[in-house]
Formats: structure tokens, C-alpha cells, sequence
């Protein structure tokens, strides 16, 4: 698509060492033959005709930003993650608990979004448990939506987010590492809703090899261009303008000009030049646009 320059075709790719950390698996002694099946459901023609849905439930508490005031205690637990299975585009919705209510809020958001973008959800795919609830039944069945799920204990039946969740995962992880290893006073595991957030952003807007288009292009019907330079390094340091400057006022001609702070990707409610930035004094999280990054950690 000629995003990449040309030269870099046949380069070789060099060894990432938080790749290794945060990706490393059992390496197989053998390969398994593909069986082929002759009655294979025929596949999705168009976005929202079905949906993959499965949760994520993490170990560590999640920050949860704010703007202003003083930081919640509450934490994200969890986190539901639909998945289109036309278009390949992943939705994540964090959650303080997964239990139905928000489960339900997580699917009314999902469809707020499928909405903004032109799509409207038909089927939804699901694992037993918290998706077989009578809230969960009761929101599609409202909707005019149809509902199949996996048989127990076979989760390989709804691979397709099975498969997400540990993508986003291993993204997620290998971003946190290699962050900790450059900024371990400021980056922890307790970031990882927003990596998993910057994680599956990136899955959206990058080409899929296998469907041969860019995701966030297939569900939206429209092309979303998608530009290297809007996108910096999880957990690299930001360094922010003065906010009286960024009004247009003077300051003290010997004062710092700039605060550091740290990066946690894209800001979903603004335009993709706008930064979400962690402060490292007070624990808020706010959209800036006037900063500096510093993407490889030198500072």
C-alpha cells in the first residue's frame, strides 16, 4: 500500500528482545495436518453479519484515567472484546467487573461504535457462562439479534476471538516490557488496559495479510487513511508545552517551558494527533496535543 518504503521489502528483520520475552511459546515437534471439511459454514458477506465475543480478565488491577479530581480507586478488571468476523476489526470495552450488567453496557457500546461506522449487528458468537445469561439473551432478543454459542469446554469453537484476545495479549505484553525496561520508575503492568486499547488500534488500522485489506476499511466501507507518524512507542516519555503557553500567555523567562509525562496511546474521543498522557505527578490523564515524544527513550 506503500506505507513502508521500498527498501525495507527485503530487509531482515532484527531480533527484538522484548519480543522474546513478551511472545516466547513451546516451539512444536511436529505439524499438525489440516483436515479438510467439506461442511464448512459459509463465511460472513458483509460487516456485523457476525460477531465474535469473548472476555479478557486480568490479574492486575487497571488504571482507570481521569481528567481531573482526585484519582479513583476503582481499577479495570477486565476487559469484553467483540470481533467481526467480515472485516477482521476488533473492539475493545474495559470493565471494572464482568458481570452482566456491564457486559450488557459492553455490548451496547460495541453497537454505538458499529453504528458511527455504518454497520449494524445481525449474530453474535459466544462462549457459555456470562453470555448465556438471561441479561445477555434478553439484550439481543431486543435487538432483533440472533445468538449461537460454542459447546462447554470447546472454546477452539469460537477461535476467532480466542485467537484476538491472545494477539492483543502478547502486543500488550511485549509493549509493557519493553517500556519497563527503559522507564521501570514509571511503567508497570497496572497500565495494561491502554496497551491492550493501543494494541488493538494498531490491529485495526494495519493490513491483513490473510483478508487482504485493512480492517477498520472493511467494516467503515470507506478507506481511513493511516499515517507512521500519528503512532509513538507505548510508555515513552512526552514532554508537554506549558499550559499557559498553549493559551497563547507569557511565562517567567527563566521557567521550564515543558513537563514530562508518559504516553498511553491515541486518545479515542479526539483526532489521531491527539495523545493521552499519564502525569507523573499528580496520576491524571489528559489529550494534549502540543508535545514532543521521545520515542526511543533517550531522555
Amino acid at each position: 500500500q506503500g506505507i513502508l518504503p521500498k527498501r525495507l521489502t527485503d530487509c531482515k528483520v532484527p531480533m527484538c528482545t522484548s519480543c522474546i520475552f513478551g511472545k516466547a511459546t513451546r516451539r512444536p515437534w511436529r505439524g499438525k495436518q489440516r483436515k479438510m471439511n467439506n461442511s464448512q459454514v459459509e463465511p460472513p458477506r458483509k460487516p456485523g453479519q457476525c460477531v465474535s465475543v469473548d472476555q479478557l480478565e486480568s490479574p492486575t488491577p487497571g488504571l482507570i484515567a481521569q481528567m481531573r479530581g482526585i484519582p479513583t480507586k476503582s481499577r479495570y478488571k477486565g476487559a469484553t472484546i467483540f470481533v467481526d468476523q467480515y472485516s477482521g476489526l476488533s473492539y475493545v470495552h474495559l470493565q471494572k467487573t464482568l458481570s452482566g450488567d456491564e457486559t450488557v453496557s459492553a455490548k451496547e457500546a460495541f453497537e454505538r461504535f458499529a453504528r458511527s461506522h455504518g454497520a449494524h449487528v445481525i449474530h453474535y458468537h459466544a462462549d457459555n457462562g456470562r453470555f448465556a445469561d438471561n441479561k445477555w439473551r434478553k439484550a439481543c432478543a431486543d435487538n432483533g439479534q440472533t445468538l449461537s454459542f460454542c459447546g462447554v469446554n470447546a472454546h477452539f469453537q469460537n477461535g476467532v476471538a480466542e485467537r484476538r484476545i491472545r494477539e492483543l495479549q502478547e502486543q500488550a505484553r511485549t509493549m509493557l516490557i519493553h517500556a519497563n525496561k527503559r522507564w521501570p520508575d514509571v511503567v508497570n503492568a497496572h497500565l495494561w488496559p491502554y496497551a491492550i486499547r493501543m494494541a488493538n488500534d494498531l490491529y485495526n488500522a494495519t493490513p491483513d495479510m490473510t483478508r487482504k485489506h485493512v480492517p477498520i476499511d472493511a467494516f467503515s466501507g470507506t478507506q481511513v487513511s493511516f499515517n507512521p507518524r500519528h503512532w509513538s512507542h507505548f510508555g515513552c516519555p512526552v514532554y508537554v508545552l506549558n499550559n499557559d503557553l498553549q493559551a497563547g500567555k507569557k511565562i517567567h523567562k527563566w521557567q521550564y517551558r515543558a513537563r514530562v509525562g508518559c504516553y498511553l496511546g491515541q486518545s479515542p474521543q479526539h483526532a489521531r494527533t491527539v495523545a493521552l498522557v499519564l502525569s507523573l505527578e499528580t496520576g491524571l490523564v489528559s489529550p494534549q496535543f502540543h508535545v514532543q515524544m521521545d520515542t526511543s527513550f533517550q531522555t
